[in-house]
């Protein structure tokens, strides 16, 4: 006799190895004998057309899945990621919506709708739903980064550098998320005044240039001979005529040192906190 449970786990396992062709065939034997959890199988067949970029195709199985099973987790995630694919941002909202009505919990489903959220303009929404979120898992660091990033489009600078601090302090041996860190402390930045950019400029160069040299680091060393050169510069192009080129020049000169010295400092203070 057909084992339906059987060949849906074999379908699920050749998902998980991307081979999606495959896997479809098998849920595709499974709905023609009409044996087992034909909504589960429904549902998977679904995920797997939408990964195939079979958007059509995949929402229509999501409906007959829902047909069967109107309370079955995971099939509004599916609608939802197809709309958002598709540009669909309203729908896709209220999918995301839907979704977590069953599973509260999804970390993927909530960064979904986060980012519905910050398709749409609607910030202050998906500040909400990632605070909520971090009420039940407060150390996940992906998510407090996400909610920095946030902040920093609200201009709330302060928050967002607590919150990517918080991030970091949950999650400090996780070497994958440095660049994420990274990215919104330079966004953070980004969005200060000018008069703040300079003087954590300068704070960042003086600390670039003694830190390295102190530490007796031949890498270091070479960077703080740059970092002193950009310094010159910055300091010639400051003393002449503000003129259009040389504000274009002192521009790059300030980007280019900070975001550098922002770098080094960020790996110096990770390699002391792992170290402590």
């Amino acid at each position: 006799m057909y084992d339906a449970p059987d060949a849906l786990s074999r379908a699920a396992e050749l998902e998980d190895r991307e081979e999606y062709a495959l896997a479809l065939e098998e849920c595709e034997r499974v709905i023609e004998s009409g044996l087992g959890d034909q909504a589960m199988a429904h549902r998977l067949k679904a995920r797997l057309l939408a990964k195939m970029n079979h958007l059509s195709d995949a929402l229509a199985e999501c409906q007959i899945a829902k047909d069967l099973n109107p309370d079955m987790p995971g099939i509004d995630a599916i609608i939802g990621r197809i709309y958002f694919q598709e540009g669909k941002y309203n729908r896709a909202e209220q999918a995301f919506k839907n979704a977590l009505c069953l599973m509260p919990d999804d970390e993927t489903v909530l960064s979904y709708l986060v980012r519905t959220y910050n398709e749409l303009g609607k910030i202050p929404e998906a500040i909400e739903y990632t605070e909520e979120f971090l009420r039940y898992q407060p150390r996940n660091a992906v998510t407090r980064a996400y909610l920095s990033e946030l902040y920093i489009q609200q201009h709330r600078v302060p928050r967002a550098t607590l919150e990517l601090w918080r991030a970091l302090m949950s999650s400090p041996t996780q070497a994958h998320l440095y660049p994420l860190y990274f990215f919104i402390l330079t966004k953070a930045f980004a969005s200060l005044n000018i008069l703040l950019k300079l003087a954590i400029s300068l704070v960042c160069w003086m600390i670039a240039i003694a830190g390295p040299l102190w530490a007796g680091v031949a890498v270091g060393g070479i960077w703080s001979f740059l970092t002193l050169v950009l310094i010159v510069s910055f300091v010639y192009l400051g003393s002449k005529e503000m003129k259009s080129q040389r504000r274009f020049l002192l521009g790059v000169a300030v980007r280019v040192s900070v975001y550098v010295c922002f770098y080094w400092l960020f790996l110096a203070f990770i390699a002391l906190t792992r170290s402590a």
